[in-house]
């Protein structure tokens, strides 16, 4: 209808402006974390195919949009847009009743970057980015895959698991096996390269003298644990206020002998680098050995005739792991 539009990246804390990457591929659009980038991605997808559904349906593959069947009670299916999902909100009142009830491109340009109508818990994050860890298999996560050694049976003793005893994944003849996702090395390897940048670096450079840090780059300067790859995020909440946002950040060992996905969602505590990604780095180091973390103890029993809340607990003094250059401390 002769609309144009014109996409824009986050904000720069520097500025207060939004950034301005430059040419950048795909690559360099998960370092840095181009939103511009990936709004385009959307826009094209969506006129791409006749019924609108193109990323929907690639993003359904990765487990989005369904539960993921873990041993768990009330777990959330979460949501990926639709014409139908569009005016089920409408209907509900959680949209308002002047939102077009069909799907339109900047449902699509939202949902390119994970925001907009696209709801997902973050055991379905983690196990999406498990997915692109496994060559684009998708698995059923369990609370318990398998116990080793055990305790004594109604005793206050924990029992303890040899993971030693864990073996290798040999074959994929899984009955755990939800799909596998045709993920060629062409695809795949350059995502983990962007997602490898977010962590190690390098940034983009410009202009052709202002270089561009990527977004985990200063938190994990100093970081020496296990091999990982992840990516920040920002889930942002009602009506896009920034007091609303939340810190989101997923990362995945590249390293075959610790096959960890660590995903951490923090609600209302900012950009994913500030606050989500310091947490998931502290526990690589407690996994990877180079931070010590208390032993193992029994939680209480729950009460459920108490209704009275828990007194806060003290808050431990922060550990160096969770500081980032750019910020105080992940109490900010």
């Amino acid at each position: 209808e002769g609309v144009r539009c014109e996409y824009f990246n986050a904000l720069s804390s520097g500025t207060g402006k939004p950034s301005v990457y430059g040419p950048v591929n795909m690559e360099d659009a998960l370092a840095v974390s181009s939103d511009a980038y990936f709004y385009r991605i959307g826009e094209k997808m969506f006129e791409a195919s006749k019924d609108r559904q193109l990323l929907a349906n690639q993003v359904r593959l990765f487990g989005f949009g369904v539960d993921t069947g873990i041993e768990l009670p009330y777990e959330f299916d979460g949501r990926v847009p639709s014409s139908e999902l569009k005016a089920e909100l409408i209907d509900k009142g959680v949209l308002d009743d002047g939102e077009a009830r069909n799907f339109l491109v900047g449902d699509n340009v939202q949902l390119s970057i994970g925001q907009g109508l696209l709801a997902a818990t973050p055991l379905q994050l983690a196990n999406a980015y498990s997915t692109i860890a496994n060559d684009g298999f998708l698995y059923q996560p369990h609370v318990v895959g398998a116990i080793y050694r055990g305790g004594v049976p109604d005793s206050t003793t924990p029992g303890l698991v040899d993971l030693s005893a864990v073996e290798p994944l040999t074959s994929f003849d899984d009955p755990d096996l939800i799909r596998q996702i045709d993920m060629p090395s062409t695809v795949r390897l350059p995502i983990i390269a962007g997602l490898q940048r977010v962590v190690r670096g390098d940034g983009v450079t410009y202009p052709s003298t202002f270089y561009h840090a990527t977004t985990g780059q200063y938190l994990f300067e100093n970081y020496d644990s296990i091999d990982i790859v992840g990516k920040t995020g920002t889930a942002q909440g009602s009506r896009s206020k920034p007091w609303f946002d939340s810190s989101v950040f997923a990362a995945f060992s590249v390293d075959q002998t610790k096959p960890y996905t660590v995903v951490s969602y923090l609600e209302k505590s900012g950009y994913g680098s500030k606050a989500a990604a310091p947490l998931v780095k502290c526990l690589f180091e407690a996994l990877g050995s180079q931070i010590q973390i208390d032993d193992v103890a029994l939680s209480d029993p729950l009460d459920q005739a108490v209704l009275v809340p828990a007194l806060p607990n003290q808050l431990p003094e922060t550990p160096t792991c969770s500081i980032n250059p750019r910020f105080d401390s992940i109490r900010d």
